[in-house]
Order: C-alpha cells, then sequence, then structure tokens
C-alpha cells in the first residue's frame, strides 16, 4: 500500500495489447501468472528492474530480466 502511494510508482492497465503480450509471453514460458507477465511486459517496455519476493516466478519468464530480490 505504501509503495502504491509513492509518486514514482507507475500503475500501469492491462489492455488489450498488454494481455495479448502477456498470453504470449505465458504459453511461451508454459507457465500461467498473468499479474507475472504483466509485470514482466511493463518492466521490459520502461526498462526497470522489478522489486520482487519472488524471483523465481519471473525468471521463467525472462531469465535476462533485471530483479532486485527482497
Amino acid at each position: 500500500s505504501r509503495l502504491i502511494r509513492q509518486p514514482t510508482t507507475d500503475i500501469a492497465d492491462l489492455d488489450r495489447v498488454d494481455a495479448t503480450s502477456a498470453g504470449r509471453l505465458l504459453a511461451a514460458s508454459g507457465t500461467s501468472d498473468i499479474a507475472d507477465a504483466h509485470v514482466v511486459i511493463c518492466a521490459r517496455r520502461a526498462d526497470q528492474p522489478v522489486v520482487t519476493s519472488d524471483p523465481g516466478d519471473l525468471r521463467q519468464l525472462d531469465p535476462a530480466l533485471r530483479l532486485l530480490a527482497l
């Protein structure tokens, strides 16, 4: 909740384009977590690292993704 309220936190809607990209990413990786896939899509687009407590699932989707594990 605190992170979401920060002025530097971006909130991205899951629109049709991102949903399609996420579906393709999930199909390619053999996984099924739409939230994780959307995070990866958004991080790639913004060229930003992802802060996560679960790096394993994100690594399955994109092994090259920059992660900051908590």
